[in-house]
C-alpha cells in the first residue's frame, strides 16, 4: 500500500547502487556506484564539510534522480546489503565519510510486515558477524520485542531503537537500527514514499519505516579526518577555518601534508 500521489506511468530511471563504508572517500563512492551517476548530484558550491544527501522520489521530476537506492555497507566478508530505500546521506570532511544514514524500504510497511522485517534485519546483522554493542551494561544491545504502543508519543517523529552493533572489521564503527513511525513524519518531506503532496489523514492506518545510522565512535579516527581537511585548507587558502570546494578533494583525494602518518586515514 502506498500513500504517495504519483501516476502509474512507467519509471525507467536507473537505481543508485552504492557500496561504501565509513572512512571511505567520495571518489570511491562515485566509482563504486551505478548505474545512476551520483557524482552529477554534486554542485559547484559543495564544500569540504557539507553533508551529502541523495533521494529517490517515488516519481520522476525535472531533476535527475534514481528510481531506488540500494546500499551495501562494505565490511569485507561481513558486508551487509539492505533493502532498497529512498533516502541516503552521509557527513564528510575532506571527501571522507564520517557518518551515514539510510531510510528504507521504498514504501512504508504495515505493522505485521514491520515485525517480520525487524526479525529478519536483526538476524542479518548477527549472521554477518557484527557484534551486538549496548550503550550501557544494564541496557540490551538488541530489543527483543516491539509493540505498536511504543510509537504513540505526543510530539515529534515516533521511533524505537531495535539494535546496535559494532563492525567486526573496524571496531571504531557502530551502527544503530531504528523503526520509524511513518504517520508522524512531516508531510511533503523527503521521507518515503517521497514526495507527499498533503498530510496523511488522521484515520490513516499506521505505517513504519526503518532507519540505519553508521557512526565513528573513536575520537582518534575523527581527529585524523579533521587534521587532514584543516591541513588542506591551509595549503589552499592559508586558513584552516575557510572552506574549500569539495572538488579539490575529488580531483586529488590522495593529497596528504608533508610528514603525514595517519593510522586510519593513510
Amino acid at each position: 500500500m502506498s500513500f504517495s500521489n504519483h501516476a502509474d506511468a512507467p519509471d525507467d530511471r536507473p537505481d543508485a547502487i552504492i557500496r561504501t563504508r565509513l572512512t571511505d572517500t567520495f571518489v570511491n563512492i562515485i566509482g563504486n556506484s551505478g548505474p545512476f551517476n551520483i557524482g552529477k548530484h554534486l554542485r559547484e558550491w559543495h564544500s569540504d564539510t557539507l553533508p551529502y544527501i541523495l533521494s529517490a522520489p517515488a516519481s520522476p521530476g525535472r531533476t535527475p534522480t534514481p528510481k531506488r537506492i540500494i546500499l551495501t555497507y562494505d565490511a569485507g566478508e561481513h558486508s551487509i546489503t539492505l533493502p532498497p530505500g529512498r533516502i541516503f546521506g552521509f557527513t564528510q570532511n575532506a571527501g571522507i565519510v564520517k557518518s551515514m544514514t539510510f531510510i528504507f524500504p521504498t514504501e512504508p510497511l504495515s505493522w505485521e510486515e514491520t515485525v517480520r522485517e525487524y526479525k529478519r534485519l536483526v538476524a542479518l546483522w548477527d549472521d554477518a558477524g557484527w557484534t551486538r554493542h549496548a550503550t550501557a551494561p544494564h541496557l540490551p544491545a538488541v530489543t527483543d520485542t516491539i509493540r505498536p504502543e511504543d510509537f504513540h508519543k505526543s510530539l515529534g517523529i515516533n521511533f524505537v531503537k531495535i539494535g546496535r552493533w559494532r563492525a567486526p572489521d573496524a571496531p571504531y564503527v557502530v551502527t544503530t537500527l531504528t523503526v520509524e513511525h511513518y504517520n508522524s513524519s512531516p508531510s511533503a518531506s523527503v521521507t518515503p514514499p517521497a514526495v507527499l503532496s498533503k498530510p496523511l489523514p488522521k484515520d490513516a492506518p499506521d505505517r513504519y519505516l526503518f532507519k540505519v545510522y553508521f557512526k565513528l565512535i573513536d575520537d582518534t579516527v575523527r581527529k585524523e579526518i579533521s587534521d587532514l581537511y584543516k591541513a588542506r585548507r591551509i595549503a589552499v587558502n592559508g586558513s584552516k577555518d575557510k572552506e574549500i570546494p569539495l572538488s579539490v578533494w575529488l580531483e586529488d583525494p590522495d593529497w596528504r601534508p608533508e610528514g603525514w602518518n595517519g593510522k586510519y586515514i593513510k
